[in-house]
């Protein structure tokens, strides 16, 4: 039977239709509190706040991402029923990673919510925190990541965004691809 067959394309096809694919349905919680780990310097700490902002205002009428202050937290994927960014030594070599720690399986739409995530930053790596999109290019910083644009990727995650398949969208570069270089600031959605 091609009714059958004719559902399930379709349905496949529509899984996906932009520049960003959905890898979940996001937050079930919005607005949504984040902390920020104490461990996390005060510079850093203004570029996750900046990130967070950029996607308030870029992607919604209201705020999403709320900063709500610090935490004493200082390890990586804790189930806390707090939202964290923290900076946590590992052994892998990610450059940030978010990770869902409690799920909120829904069998009739076939995806779940996040009711809970953290974020890591890598202490291995040199990160470049300014504000100035210009400064990172000296040479003072030339093996230094951008927190902000490395964040704003990992928050994208977080909202429910799995990576992009290309590194550019209409000649700009994509948040969301999975790599990025030293010295490479991608703070636009």
């Amino acid at each position: 039977d091609y009714g059958f067959l004719r559902f399930l394309l379709t349905f496949c096809l529509a899984i996906s239709v932009s520049a960003y694919e959905y890898w979940h349905k996001g937050l079930q919680s919005i607005p949504s509190d984040i902390y920020i780990s104490t461990s996390v310097s005060s510079a850093a700490n203004a570029r996750c706040r900046d990130a967070m902002e950029t996607w308030n205002d870029t992607c919604f009428s209201y705020d999403c991402l709320v900063y709500s202050g610090t935490t004493s937290t200082t390890t990586y994927a804790v189930e806390d029923n707090k939202n964290t960014i923290t900076i946590a030594s590992t052994t892998e070599s990610y450059l940030g990673q978010t990770t869902a720690t409690q799920k909120k399986y829904t069998f009739l739409w076939l995806n779940w919510y996040m009711e809970e995530f953290d974020i890591n930053i890598n202490p291995k790596y040199s990160w470049y925190t300014l504000e100035s999109e210009t400064s990172i290019t000296s040479s003072t910083y030339a093996s230094h990541y951008d927190l902000e644009s490395m964040i704003l990727h990992e928050l994208g995650h977080a909202l429910g965004l799995d990576h992009a398949p290309d590194k550019t969208y209409n000649g700009v570069r994509v948040v969301m691809y999975e790599a990025m270089g030293s010295q490479q600031i991608i703070r636009v959605l």
